[in-house]
Formats: structure tokens, sequence, C-alpha cells
């Protein structure tokens, strides 16, 4: 198991705010952290900027693609926790 936090973002539609979160994310302190994004067809540049992210953070930021739609951020977040193999996620 993974001793560090994984941090899991399920993301739909949030150009607006997005780039402001993952650079809060990215200003933290302490750097055992990793941060797992996966998207639900979102149609506003989200995508975008998760591509943008994770080419230039690759060791620090991923994407998961499931190949499906969830339509909800319950299911969405709980299948991000089932492919997290940290001890530790958020």
């Amino acid at each position: 198991m993974n001793e560090r936090m994984e941090i899991l973002l399920a993301t739909c539609n949030g150009a607006l705010f997005l780039r402001e979160q993952l650079d809060s994310i990215l200003s933290q302190t302490d750097e055992n952290w990793h941060l797992t994004i996966s998207d639900d067809g979102s149609e506003d540049g989200t995508k975008e900027i998760i591509r943008d992210y994770t080419g230039l953070y690759p060791n620090r930021i991923q994407q998961r693609v499931s190949g499906r739609h969830f339509g909800n951020a319950r299911d969405h977040f709980f299948y991000l926790a089932n492919t997290c193999d940290a001890r530790w996620m958020m």
C-alpha cells in the first residue's frame, strides 16, 4: 500500500475555478501527496485544463479516464476511490 496521501478530484464543468483549485493544491507545503483527476464529460474547458496540468506536473497529477458517464458526484468519487492504492485519500 502506498504511504502518500492521494487526493481524488472528480470534475464536471468546473473550468471556472479549476485552475485556482489546482494551484492551491500544488502550493501545499507537505509534499507527500499525489492528485488523481477524473472528468465526467465536461464541455467548458475543464478537460483542457486537466491536460495542461497533467502535462506540467506528470509526477504529481494524473488523469484517470473511465470511459463512462457517471452523472453524479457520488458514483464518480467512488470510482476514483476504488482505483486508489494509497493508505490515505481525500
